[in-house]
């Protein structure tokens, strides 16, 4: 990279992401991208002050303070981790390792605080991989056994209130509600008469969980931010299957007019959703690899983009995307239904990414 590269704009916040095979650069605004450490699947701090990563893949989970760029090893696998979630704050990492004979990944859960690096064990084989409450009041669990039997449990970051809701799934797919509340759920159990039921569940915080209703015949779920709507495909009919949108309890079943052969695809990396986070747009792409967005409030045709990449949200009003191939990328910042801006020029392929609204300098 040289100076004389286009910076990013000023109301971009800070992107980290992994170049193959192991080095991790920053890209912030008013900047140019540079080189930041050695490591890999980077996840900036919600608050932007601290990256985690990972190095000796998958065994060691290292922090960078972006601040004063110090470097510290939080935690050692023991033999593997394989989930990490910050808080909302930003105060804790939640780590997530094999138990079960210490070889398979059930579930240990860790706490790490940071910058101090205290560490807790919070749970042996009932935890799983974290997914925090957007208060940080609660983690949500996700366990997942011998493949594919997963369950699922709830309790707080202090390791109080354990509770095992669910086991013996298939599949599951959680959101949390923006209150914190509790979370909605799609989950298919094991063992089902009709395997492409999808059971919609609603899991308070406090209280017993409620079944909302049910999805005849879907594949893979999508919820919309805050969980009042969902994205389905229906599994009977195939590649060329149309997207429906539902309400949170399976209500309202409405076709996505246009959206024949086109997957529920989010980030290009990681499980984060591929809505935008004030739940109108969505980004899908079909089987061929073209992208499209579609809006969920006007259920029009949705919109191709000509773009080769779509990385996913940076705010509610633009995304990432890409132009390039193997050996490079040209990163923009797109608004929907309108212009992309040129970001950076990145030399290489983009195997991980994480971005926060601003990171220390």
């Amino acid at each position: 990279m040289t100076r004389d590269t286009p910076r990013a704009p000023a109301d971009f916040g800070c992107l980290a992401f992994q170049l193959e095979p192991d080095t991790i650069w920053l890209l912030h605004r008013g900047d140019v991208p540079r080189p930041l450490t050695q490591g890999s699947l980077p996840v900036l701090s919600p608050d932007g002050g601290f990256l985690a990563f990972f190095r000796n893949f998958p065994t060691e989970v290292w922090i960078r303070d972006l601040r004063d760029s110090t470097e510290t090893l939080l935690y050692a696998g023991r033999p593997l981790v394989y989930d990490m979630a910050w808080s909302p704050d930003g105060s804790m990492l939640a780590i997530t390792n094999g138990a079960y004979a210490k070889h398979v990944p059930t579930g240990d859960l860790w706490r790490v605080d940071v910058p101090e690096g205290a560490v807790r064990q919070l749970a042996e084989e009932d935890g799983g991989s974290p997914h925090f409450s957007p208060d940080g009041r609660w983690i949500a669990l996700v366990r997942t056994y011998w493949s594919p039997r997963v369950s699922l449990a709830i309790m707080r970051p202090d390791g109080a209130e354990h509770r095992l809701l669910f086991d013996d799934l298939l599949s599951q797919c959680l959101e949390w509600a923006s209150d914190s509340s509790g979370f909605a759920l799609a989950l298919t159990r094991m063992g089902a008469s009709a395997p492409s039921v999808r059971e919609l569940w609603w899991v308070p915080t406090l209280g017993e969980p409620l079944q909302l209703g049910q999805l005849v015949d879907a594949g893979d779920v999508q919820w919309q931010p805050g969980a009042q709507r969902l994205l389905y495909a229906p599994l009977s009919q195939g590649e060329q299957a149309p997207l429906h949108l539902a309400n949170h309890d399976g209500s309202g079943d409405v076709v996505v007019p246009g959206s024949q052969g086109m997957i529920l695809r989010g980030l290009y990396i990681g499980e984060a959703s591929g809505w935008s986070l004030e739940g109108r747009w969505f980004l899908a792409a079909d089987r061929s690899g073209h992208y499209y967005l579609v809006d969920t409030d006007r259920l029009d045709v949705p919109w191709p983009l000509d773009v080769d990449i779509a990385y996913g949200w940076l705010d509610a009003g633009h995304y990432l995307a890409g132009y390039g191939g193997e050996s490079y990328v040209a990163l923009q910042c797109c608004v929907p239904h309108g212009p992309c801006e040129f970001l950076a020029h990145i030399a290489g392929r983009i195997a991980a990414l994480s971005y926060v609204n601003d990171c220390g300098r």
